[in-house]
């Protein structure tokens, strides 16, 4: 009996509690509470929340509104309204691009090229032409006057006589008296187109025998055109289409 006491006296101070088997985990309560696992201590995963006990029942959350809720109708899918930018415009918008708008060029009737500025003329008090051309044309700023001879309006007359007579045989002529007679042709024209000698920019003047009559052809063009200053060339040719020594072709400017 003593012996027995002993060994239970033993056991009593001594005693360390029985190890379980290698492997037993914890046993578990209801819901995944751990026995012996503080109140209100919850296990996901392997993340540990701790909700107090106390603590407060949360919030229900807030209802959608019905518009985000409602369902479409079968077949028919909502379109998402597309996203403006801060100008007002959508992507869309953007790529479109303006067509170019096509050039039409007008093309001139013969109403419209006798316009103010383009205009045929032909002056009744200058001798007619001998071809199918006016007696002057306005383009523009500039007034372009065909070749003007000596001819006198009319009788056809040559002041200072023809070069030759009507079968080809030459004769002796005065180039001074068609030089003149042919300048106040020019400014007759001139005055009929509304313009004047004054505006005259440039003059080619024609000569059928330049060695015999460049002198005196000089002379007379000097007195008018001494103080205008116009361009002048003078060039020699074989013959032309009237028995005349001089034809003068000038461009002026409308008054």
């Amino acid at each position: 009996m003593a012996k027995k006491d002993k060994q239970a006296g033993k056991a009593k101070k001594g005693d360390k509690p029985k190890k379980g088997k290698k492997g037993d985990a914890p046993k578990k309560g209801k819901k995944g509470k751990k026995s012996g696992a503080p109140e209100g201590e919850l296990e996901r995963g392997r993340a540990v929340l701790l909700i107090p006990a106390d603590a407060p029942a949360p919030a229900p959350p807030t209802p959608l509104p019905a518009e985000l809720t409602a369902q479409p109708e079968q077949g028919k899918r909502k379109k998402d309204k597309p996203k403006k930018d801060a100008k007002g415009k959508t992507k869309k918008e953007k790529r479109k691009r303006k067509k170019p708008e096509k050039l039409v060029t007008a093309q001139k009737t013969k109403a419209e090229s006798t316009s103010k500025s383009d205009e045929v003329l032909n002056v009744s008090a200058a001798p007619k032409p001998v071809g199918a051309y006016p007696h002057a044309r306005r383009v523009g700023e500039l007034l372009f006057l065909s070749g003007v001879g000596p001819r006198q309006p009319g009788t056809d007359a040559i002041p200072g006589g023809p070069i030759e007579d009507p079968t080809g045989l030459k004769r002796p002529y005065d180039a001074a008296a068609q030089t003149r007679a042919t300048i106040e042709n020019v400014k007759t024209i001139l005055e009929g187109c509304g313009s004047k000698l004054e505006d005259v920019v440039d003059v080619t003047a024609f000569l059928v025998d330049m060695k015999r009559d460049f002198a005196a052809y000089n002379a007379v063009y000097k007195e008018y055109f001494e103080g205008i200053q116009a361009t002048r060339t003078t060039l020699q040719i074989g013959a032309l289409p009237t028995p005349i020594a001089v034809e003068l072709k000038v461009i002026a400017r409308p008054s």
